[in-house]
């Protein structure tokens, strides 16, 4: 069976999906080459958002790199975070290398710091 819905309007939603209690899930797709797919024509593709875990989680079970970017105008990935308390725009973890930069034309890594205590640095 495929559902096809269309809502059109100003912030028009054509499906949405509620499911409550613990480790409930609002909507499951599964698909041979892609589970779901989503195409912004003027901003996002795909947004996240959470109250306690990851706006947005990715991960490769069998091989697959957990979260792929790719741009031809912008950030590939971009970080922000607006943790008071030190957080993170950018974090790598890993048995190999935590995170590394690789540039055609330009630097591999690059950084900067503003911060004035505890000898800041930028990489």
């Amino acid at each position: 069976m495929a559902i096809t819905e269309t809502a059109t309007g100003k912030d028009s939603i054509a499906i949405t999906a509620t499911a409550t209690g613990e480790g409930s899930i609002g909507l499951h797709a599964r698909g041979d080459a892609v589970g779901i797919r989503g195409d912004g024509k003027s901003w996002h593709g795909v947004v996240g958002f959470s109250e306690g875990g990851f706006g947005v989680y990715g991960e490769g079970l069998t091989g697959g790199s957990g979260v792929v970017g790719k741009s031809k105008g912008w950030h590939a990935v971009a970080g922000f975070s607006e943790s008071t308390n030190g957080g993170f725009g950018v974090y790598g973890e890993a048995v190999g290398t935590g995170v590394a930069g690789v540039s055609k034309t330009w630097i591999g890594v690059y950084g900067e710091s503003a911060g004035t205590e505890n000898g800041p640095a930028g990489v």
